[in-house]
């Protein structure tokens, strides 16, 4: 606080703690990039101060992404460079979860509130453009959403955003007609930085004022449940912020068209044994179950540039698949930069056995476009792969690969054996035109829990066929070429 002027200090609230995260310069014009926050709420401030005072320009559980027209040029730049573009809007490519027309209120109230008491204390918010958690109130009831209803509510990090959404599209309810997975907000106004959260199960004869809400922490960054209607009440009320209460719409989350069911009545010839995740597609996958669902390989991804490696939870699942007899395989998420580098760092990471199944991920983030893996850089990662294995890796990719190697009249990629990603009902992938056959057809991905398709104790299940038997598939999963006797 002490490094701000006085100007700023009078539009902050004084009962938050402080961080400046960046500050800009034009002319005679200072731009402050400030987060506020407590144990259990946060937000942003992007503050303008001028010799003529000072003033919020923008506010909000995070104000990004922002818009070139609020700022200079020099200081959009260098303050659009704090965040990434954020976790992954699942909503943007996530299939509509099929549920049946008649889905009830009290049907769709159940859901939510299972899953959010499910995720209590389990699930971690740490996401990019969160300030580590602290931010992400808005993140953790979508991805809660998402995992009961198949896609979230919307409006991404911000709670002002996420009203919006709801006053258009859901029901406004009362205190008097709180039940459980209801949504309760209270949406940033200026300095007055919100929350968001869902309702919890009412004690039997407790108070409805004692109702647990389930909401993100912001200093563990975890979802758990610190508020009760009561406390919340109390806190927002002395801010003056409203308290609303929302009932989600069930025709909201009715899907048009059912591409799940009619994914997974068309699963393509193959050995259909092979699944894949990362660490957020389940909180506690049950090997065995998965194991007798029939699949017979799994892989998770490991490394990842601009996510932390999280080994102890990675090995802990390794030792978990293989000791309910499923072959175990990982993949790197490739990013701009050294791929030589990153192939080191990805296997130091794991440290695979020789019966490893390892992959390279070459796809573009459609929320980071920017941190797109070149094929240069891809040839290095495969090339350091092969010389510290023996053999290549596994390259997974869709269309941006074939779409990239479009014009190319050969490729080092061309080495790896391919593990292909086309979601359409079509007799074989479209496969780039370098490849004379796949070995690995992902043709469905984040079939929601419950769904046709759908693996046990998985939240979302991408399912892929192998282009072999069995023997085959148990010769070709690994990472260095079988010992000469």
């Amino acid at each position: 606080m002490a490094d701000l002027p006085n100007a700023v200090i009078e539009l902050l609230d004084p009962s938050l703690d402080t961080k400046i995260v960046a500050v800009g310069q034009s002319g005679d014009e200072t731009y402050y990039l400030i987060v506020q926050s407590t144990a259990d709420i946060g937000g942003e401030l992007l503050i303008k101060n001028t010799p003529q005072g000072a003033r919020i320009v923008k506010s909000g559980t995070t104000i990004f992404p922002l818009e070139a027209n609020q700022l200079p040029q020099n200081v959009f730049e260098a303050f659009s460079a704090q965040a990434t573009a954020g976790p992954r809007q699942i909503e943007q490519y996530l299939p509509p979860i099929v549920l049946p027309p008649d889905l009830s209120q009290e049907q769709l109230n159940a859901r939510v509130f299972n899953e959010a008491q499910a995720a209590d204390g389990t699930l971690h918010t740490n996401v990019p453009g969160t300030e580590g958690g602290a931010l992400a109130c808005a993140w953790a009831v979508n991805e809660i959403v998402k995992q009961a209803l198949g896609q979230p509510i919307g409006g991404g990090l911000s709670t002002a955003d996420m009203y919006d959404v709801l006053r258009t599209k859901h029901q406004l309810t009362t205190g008097g007609q709180l039940g459980p997975g209801m949504i309760i907000i209270s949406p940033t106004v200026g300095n007055n930085h919100g929350h968001v959260g869902i309702v919890g199960q009412r004690t039997p004869g407790a108070s409805v004022g004692s109702t647990v809400i389930y909401s993100n922490r912001s200093s563990a960054a975890v979802f758990g449940h610190t508020f009760t209607i009561d406390t919340w009440h109390a806190y927002f009320d002395a801010k003056h912020l409203p308290v609303v209460y929302f009932e989600l719409n069930p025709a909201v989350f009715v899907p048009a068209v059912a591409r799940i069911s009619a994914v997974a009545a068309g699963v393509p010839a193959g050995l259909n044994v092979v699944t894949d995740i990362y660490a957020g597609d389940a909180r506690r996958p049950n090997f065995n179950e998965i194991r007798a669902a029939g699949i017979t390989a799994f892989i998770h991804k490991a490394t990842d540039p601009i996510f932390d490696f999280n080994a102890e939870l990675y090995n802990t699942r390794k030792t978990q698949a293989l000791a309910a007899g499923l072959l175990w395989g990982s993949y790197h998420f490739g990013r701009a930069g050294d791929g030589t580098q990153q192939a080191d760092a990805y296997l130091d990471a794991i440290n695979p056995q020789d019966d490893e199944f390892v992959c390279l991920d070459f796809e573009k983030d459609q929320k980071r476009p920017d941190t797109a893996m070149s094929l240069l850089q891809a040839a290095a990662f495969v090339s350091r792969v092969q010389q510290r294995s023996g053999q290549p890796p596994f390259l997974y990719g869709g269309a941006y690969l074939r779409e990239s190697l479009q014009s190319a009249g050969s490729s080092p990629l061309t080495v790896c054996m391919l593990w292909f990603a086309d979601y359409r009902q079509r007799p074989a992938p479209e496969i780039p035109h370098l490849w004379n056959s796949w070995a690995f057809w992902q043709y469905a991905g984040d079939i929601p829990a419950g769904q046709p398709g759908s693996l046990p104790t998985l939240d979302n299940t991408d399912r892929t066929v192998f282009n072999g038997a069995d023997a085959q598939l148990r010769a070709t999963w690994r990472c260095r070429p079988p010992q000469a006797n």
